[in-house]
């Protein structure tokens, strides 16, 4: 955490690596916000989407958030699915998708997809650009996504995320970079 006036013992953040999620908190008396947002130079850049995006699938989802983890209380299949809207600059390409997470006694899945607007639940008409599955390595993971140009007057862009080892397995944040825009 850190927040400007705090005492130094609640200032603890000290570093941020390329992928992390981070959660910024602004107020309208915050001033403005400096730095740079992109990475990797110009024409390119990387999105994060918190944990506390994501909504349950289903009403009876019973799950723990903050504003970093999300993770099911119990094994039930109510509480495994989890989805986030994704808002990516128009005519971006998009590069990789980087998912930090926790999968003791389970598997997390995470997928970035997209449908055309128009799509009702024809689910042959949602596409996948990258997936991450927790069996295939440690976190945080980074997998190359599939060729694709960002196109938001077509298509609605996702995250779809599974964890089905009830509290063992935790999402903490997703990253995707992507060049272009």
């Amino acid at each position: 955490m850190y927040g400007p006036g705090l005492p130094s013992f609640a200032n603890s953040l000290t570093t941020i690596r390329p992928g992390d999620s981070i959660w910024i908190s602004l107020t309208a008396n915050s001033g403005q916000l400096s730095g740079s947002v992109a990475a990797g130079g110009t024409g390119s850049g990387r999105i994060s989407i918190a944990a506390s995006t994501f909504q349950p699938a289903s009403d009876l989802a019973v799950y723990d958030k903050s504003f970093n983890q999300l993770a099911p209380v119990g094994t039930d299949v109510e509480s495994q699915r989890y989805y986030a809207p994704v808002i990516i600059p128009d005519g971006a390409v998009i590069l990789s998708m980087t998912v930090a997470f926790e999968a003791s006694g389970g598997q997390v899945q995470a997928r970035l997809d997209y449908t055309p607007l128009g799509n009702g639940s024809n689910a042959s008409q949602i596409f996948k650009l990258a997936e991450v599955l927790s069996s295939s390595g440690a976190s945080p993971q980074t997998v190359q996504a599939y060729s694709h140009t960002v196109d938001n007057g077509a298509n609605v862009y996702f995250l779809v995320v599974d964890l089905t080892g009830g509290p063992g397995t935790k999402l903490k944040g997703v990253s995707i970079a992507y060049a272009g825009s």
